[in-house]
């Protein structure tokens, strides 16, 4: 696709590349997740989770955490890191 081919020839002239998904924010809807999960495997790109923590108890993060690593893996993608912030 498109994306896949802009990433490869950003990153055919790059020590690196970094790729910012859109801004997930609804934890109920997942879909924005699942498609940022997706491009992120076709790129070979490992995610980065940044979940809201703010207002929220441990094990709320918790949880949001869990369903959002599943469905990322789900996608096929890996998740390298977790910023609770």
């Amino acid at each position: 696709g498109e994306i896949v081919d802009r990433f490869h020839h950003v990153a055919d002239q790059c020590d690196a590349v970094l790729v910012v998904g859109s801004d997930y924010t609804e934890v109920a809807a997942p879909s924005e997740l699942s498609v940022n999960a997706r491009i992120a495997a076709n790129l070979g790109a490992p995610v980065v989770l940044a979940v809201k923590a703010k207002g929220r108890a441990p094990e709320q993060i918790a949880q949001v955490v869990e369903v959002c690593v599943d469905e990322i893996a789900a996608q096929h993608a890996y998740t390298a890191a977790v910023v609770a912030n």
